[in-house]
């Protein structure tokens, strides 16, 4: 017999969890924990969810801040890695409204991981 399989959608999509050799209730109760974690963090990073830190920081204008929990910085901090290391053939900034007066290549959001806080440098910033 094989093992159930419990799905659940975020994130618009879809998220599926096998959990192998443990009794059903075991395995139920398992998916049930990380569905709750994921349904935590797509409450924190969504930027469909109005009161999400990532919907937050899409509506600050150039200069403004917000300050960010550990979840979106830890995110925002690794996405901002990957897009220098890509080059920013990955950037989650991508369809942000550059200023003209900053030098190409700025970056379209800084982070201070100290404070949490997140600046705005665009005319329009939007973190996908």
């Amino acid at each position: 017999m094989s093992p159930p399989v419990f799905r659940h959608e975020a994130m618009a999509t879809y998220f599926e969890i096998t959990v192998a050799g443990h009794p059903e209730a075991y395995a139920r109760q398992a998916a049930a924990a990380a569905f709750r974690e994921l349904d935590r963090l797509e409450g924190e990073l969504s930027r469909f969810v109005e009161s999400s830190d990532i919907a937050r920081a899409n509506r600050l204008a150039f200069g403004k801040e917000i300050a960010i929990g550990d979840d979106a910085l830890e995110c925002l901090l690794l996405a901002a890695g990957v897009a220098e290391s890509t080059r920013h053939a990955f950037d989650p900034a991508y369809g942000s409204e550059r200023r003209p007066e900053l030098p190409e290549g700025a970056p379209a959001f800084l982070l201070d991981p100290a404070s949490h806080v997140l600046t705005s440098r665009s005319s329009r910033l939007h973190l996908a």
